[in-house]
């Protein structure tokens, strides 16, 4: 035995609670079947805005936003519980919220790259990038985006969830 396995003696990975509570079970959905739920999710969630705005939707914004979240999260949540006649867990909400996270981000950054630099796909290259001063924009947005969309989707289907399972539904 050596010094190393004195200090720190081998410990069951049980033996410690998950911080976030988030455990995987028997019916835990991988990641691959959680994309079926995030790709719907992704799209509705970049492009149900404009098509509302476009109809006069008589909310607008940060409102608007909330309302296509609520909406979706309930969506996601009916199908799932439908198809797989249980709630959601917390590490699905957690894979459908990272997952929804990163296509919202792809989705989004090449639009904005279309929309505001008239970049298309065949002319996007890392030098093309660097070049129109695109990179550093890309990264800062991409981040806070990445990070305020993987919250608003995970905590909003889990903390719809209990509250649905709380008034019975």
């Amino acid at each position: 035995m050596s010094m190393q396995d004195d200090l720190f003696p081998a410990q069951d990975p049980t033996d410690y609670p998950d911080p976030v509570g988030m455990q995987q079970t028997a019916h835990t959905k991988s990641w691959i079947s959680t994309v079926g739920y995030a790709l719907p999710y992704a799209l509705a969630y970049v492009f149900a805005p404009s098509q509302l705005t476009q109809v006069n939707f008589p909310l607008s914004g940060i409102g608007l936003s909330l309302a296509v979240l609520l909406l979706l999260n309930i969506v996601v949540l009916g199908i799932f519980r439908a198809t797989q006649k249980r709630p959601l867990e917390k590490i699905e909400c957690h894979r459908i919220g990272v997952l929804t996270a990163l296509l919202t981000l792809m989705a989004t950054s090449l639009l904005m790259l279309h929309t505001l630099y008239d970049i298309s796909a065949g002319e996007m290259s890392m030098t093309a990038l660097q070049q129109n001063g695109v990179l550093p924009m890309l990264v800062i947005s991409g981040a806070i985006g990445l990070f305020i969309n993987y919250i608003a989707v995970t905590y909003g289907l889990w903390l719809l969830q209990k509250l649905g399972l709380k008034l019975g539904f």
